[in-house]
């Protein structure tokens, strides 16, 4: 989990502000760069007018008209070893007298600098100022050019300086040196406070995440060890009494789950609850023992795997086909009796239809049933010739014996003699009453 979290939240949070710092420091390092570079620049050029305006009190600028270019040269030589620069004198129309870098027999190799950068800008401004590679030397030069007026404001000619710009390239080097280096400095520095500073960061977030991991495990417990008063308290508090909730709601559902374990334990009754998808997602102990299953845990099993009765797998199979109540008999292979009845019921997750299997052992009652049937069947044969001869003799009396004191008591002496059981009491009754002459509702009652 640690390393989990490692390249995730903290790592992403690392990032973030690795990258945020690493694009700071370049905007702002190349600010201080260029801004660096431009004050060098001025510096330089600076430096340079003050040469040129040094070179220009040791020029004669009368000699410029006559274009002595040997005169000129040796004052560009000298000019140069003293102010170690590059010197060009150039006529007004910008054709070369003399370069401290150039033999005078090649100076008329040198192209017409009137169009160059500097020398424009010396036009209009007095001044003019440039960096770019030499094309006659091949080098980057820096150039200051200044524009040479006589007295009458009339430009007479340019004297111009340059310098290499090595001194300035490795003055520049160095900085992007210093400014790349300090900038890793800072983005190592920045990740290690980050790093240290969000310690106690990391265990609270570890503590939350084992926490909600218990949690999404059913496994809910205190949350401790947080102290921090920021957001992440707030969440560890959300969360501890989520927990605490959830872990009521638990203990509740598991008494609630055993209290109805409970009672389905205590019924006789076997029930099993079948999905759409033809898997049970319910059933009690007693259904296994009813089933002669043979497995403990059906939950998740296709009912046709787990039964195997086919009158009863047939009888399941033509519910799904068209939902609604069902009830039959089917007998097991050792002989056993079950009533069966299929209800139909509503998935929660779904409109789907499941089946709520119930299974009764009514094995004893058709037992008991079939005995009442023959005992029946046997009192009523046992009963039939005393009824009748009851009958005969009570319609014989009706019918012409019963004035005859003689005859009468006779017939219900013998018949008393030949049925002496339980039956005969209704006789005995009748008995006591023929002294009064009053047989006529006995008999009535007999009759019917």
């Amino acid at each position: 989990m640690t390393s989990l979290f490692k390249s995730t939240l903290r790592q992403k949070l690392l990032n973030i502000i690795v990258f945020s710092e690493f694009i700071g420091l370049l905007i702002i390092g190349l600010i201080l760069y260029f801004q660096f570079e431009n004050f060098l620049t001025r510096r330089t050029r600076s430096r340079i007018q003050e040469d040129v305006m040094i070179a220009e009190l040791l020029l004669n600028e009368n000699q410029i008209s006559e274009s002595n270019s040997s005169v000129f040269k040796k004052y560009a030589d000298g000019i140069g070893a003293i102010l170690d620069a590059r010197v060009t004198v150039m006529d007004p129309n910008g054709l070369v007298i003399a370069d401290s870098e150039v033999p005078l027999d090649e100076l008329g190799k040198l192209e017409n600098h009137i169009n160059r950068p500097e020398v424009q800008q010396s036009i209009k401004e007095g001044w003019g100022f440039s960096i770019r590679k030499s094309k006659t030397l091949g080098r980057k030069l820096i150039y200051v050019c200044k524009a040479l007026q006589a007295d009458n404001n009339h430009t007479i000619g340019f004297l111009r300086l340059s310098l290499y710009s090595a001194a300035n390239d490795q003055v520049l080097k160095t900085a992007r040196l210093y400014f790349l280096g300090g900038g890793v400095l800072i983005l190592l520095v920045s990740g290690f406070l980050v790093v240290f500073l969000t310690r106690n960061m990391n265990r609270n977030l570890q503590e939350i995440m084992r926490n909600a991991r218990l949690i999404s495990e059913g496994k809910p417990s205190e949350m401790t060890g947080i102290n921090s008063k920021d957001e992440l308290g707030d969440i560890a508090q959300v969360i501890g009494e989520m927990s605490s909730k959830l872990s009521q709601s638990f203990q509740r559902i598991i008494r609630q789950r055993k209290d109805l374990n409970e009672v389905l334990a205590s019924i006789n009754d076997a029930i099993v609850a079948i999905g759409s998808d033809n898997k049970i997602v319910f059933y009690n102990e007693v259904s296994i023992k009813l089933f002669n299953i043979m497995s403990n845990d059906l939950e998740g099993k296709n009912y046709y795997n787990v039964f195997l009765n086919k009158h009863l797998i047939s009888l399941i199979e033509r519910f799904f086909k068209k939902p609604f109540v069902l009830s039959d008999e089917i007998i097991l292979d050792d002989g056993r009796i079950l009533e069966v009845v299929i209800n139909p019921f509503k998935l929660m997750d779904s409109n789907e239809t499941g089946a709520v299997l119930v299974a009764r052992d009514v094995t004893n009652y058709r037992k008991l049933e079939r005995i009442r049937r023959d005992f029946v069947a046997n009192v009523s044969h046992e009963f039939k010739n005393p009824l009748a001869s009851i009958l005969g003799y009570a319609e014989t009396l009706l019918d012409w014996a019963m004035n005859d004191s003689k005859v009468n008591r006779k017939y219900l002496e013998n018949f008393n003699n030949k049925y002496p059981t339980r039956s005969t009491l209704f006789l005995t009754l009748l008995l006591n009453e023929i002294p009064e002459y009053n047989l006529s509702p006995s008999l009535k009652l007999l009759k019917l």
